[in-house]
């Protein structure tokens, strides 16, 4: 696409001053273009630790950029994996748009903490376990949040059988 950059100056700065990020790999580069150029959805394979969470995290700090109200849900297959990212996105996060917030919602997060995390989180890290039973199941709870999400992850695709799986 021409025109435009696809990402704003601020976050190029903020990649480059805060996260000695200077140049992107060629798979997020396509993300990127895929995803806030084309507006299209994306299914990303890469090795691992090759910056998979770069690729689907600026997206989604661009447009909240141009929209707060905007809302991520990102789904790990495990609790672990979620706690893991949430240190490496709340930084990323930091450094070039403080007002993007990120939690993890799992079966870990207090239920008294939960009603403040869906009137201020903007990044949801969880798990199919919580989509389910949870998020999906207290659909009218999480109006406000669903009815804003730009953006579904899946990091790590899996195949899941039985009951369980046929809900996933």
């Amino acid at each position: 696409r021409t025109g435009r950059p696809l990402l704003s100056e601020p976050v190029v700065d903020a990649l480059k001053g805060s996260l000695g990020i200077d140049r992107l790999f060629m798979h997020q580069h396509a993300s990127l273009q895929a995803v806030l150029g084309e507006r299209k959805h994306l299914c990303l394979t890469t090795g691992t630790s090759s910056g998979k969470s770069l690729a689907f995290a600026l997206p989604i700090l661009e447009d909240f950029r141009r929209d707060p109200a905007t809302r991520a849900l990102i789904l790990f297959p495990t609790k672990a994996l979620a706690q893991d990212q949430l240190g490496k996105l709340q930084r990323l996060f930091r450094a070039v748009c403080p007002g993007l917030s990120v939690c993890t919602f799992d079966g870990d997060t207090p239920k008294t903490e939960r009603p403040q995390l869906l009137k201020s989180c903007h990044v949801f890290l969880t798990n199919p376990d919580m989509l389910h039973i949870t998020i999906l199941a207290g659909h009218s709870q999480w109006r406000h949040v669903l009815g804003n999400v730009r953006y579904i992850v899946l990091d790590e695709a899996h195949v899941y059988r039985s009951c369980f799986g046929s809900h996933v």
